[in-house]
């Protein structure tokens, strides 16, 4: 026997050994699987992570609102615009005869460069029944004009999102069917 065909023996009983240590090494789902149940997926260990991962995301935002249209200062420390998004916002509350001092917190997203969009204003409430509370009467702005292009909607999740976008697109389709009948 020569040398190479010793290397190409060697190397076939290397990825053979490899092969039968990789078969028997279980999956992380399978590591942490009870004994007597079924083995999960991947795929389920995954969908069972994002489900856990949206829950959390849905807990953190479930006492914030987003206002909308909210005109961004012009001033240029990040205090006065600060302090003047939060007189904004101190006002709506006040028009709409909301408690000021359930709001914990006021933060403006960042303005993305070299556009004309508005970024929101994201309140953190103190409880979600307060924010139950500001989502019901945030349909009486459009009875002030100056709050005319003003909207204030709960914090969605990613998924939420997405749902809310497909329910919005089945609605319109539904209602241009309507019009045509």
């Amino acid at each position: 026997m020569n040398n190479s065909n010793i290397r190409e023996r060697i190397e076939k009983l290397e990825k053979l050994e490899n092969d039968q240590v990789n078969e028997n090494k279980p999956s992380w789902a399978e590591a942490v699987a009870k004994p007597g149940q079924p083995p999960v997926s991947e795929k389920q260990m995954d969908m069972c992570i994002s489900i856990m991962i949206d829950g959390k995301d849905r807990e953190r935002r479930s006492k914030n609102v987003l206002i909308f249209g909210i005109e961004q200062s012009e001033r240029v420390a990040i205090r006065d615009r600060y302090v003047e998004d939060r007189e904004k916002v101190d006002k709506i509350f006040s028009d709409l005869r909301i408690q000021s001092d359930k709001k914990c917190s006021i933060k403006r997203f960042r303005e993305k460069p070299n556009s004309t969009y508005i970024p929101p204003i994201l309140i953190e409430l103190q409880s979600e029944r307060d924010r139950t509370t500001v989502l019901s009467v945030a349909k009486q702005l459009r009875g002030y004009p100056q709050y005319s292009n003003v909207y204030i909607n709960p914090d969605l999740t990613d998924t939420e999102r997405k749902l809310d976008k497909e329910l919005r697109i089945q609605i319109d389709i539904r209602n241009d069917e309507e019009r045509a009948n």
